[in-house]
């Protein structure tokens, strides 16, 4: 038989459990957002050298 949290009685860990879940859900999303910042930043960066990359080839 598993035994998870979800299992557990809700009056006995609902807090406990929420908070946890609260969490995760707060990390996936900043990181979520920082690597799509960060994706927005490293296409900014590279753009320019492949437009003059691609000026040079051609």
């Amino acid at each position: 038989m598993l035994f998870n949290i979800e299992a557990l009685s809700p009056h006995l860990s609902t807090s406990t459990y929420d908070r946890s879940l609260e969490a995760a859900r707060e990390y996936q999303l900043r990181t979520a957002l920082s690597r799509q910042r960060e994706d927005l930043r490293s296409q900014k960066r590279t753009e320019p050298w492949r437009w003059f990359a691609a000026r040079r080839v051609a």
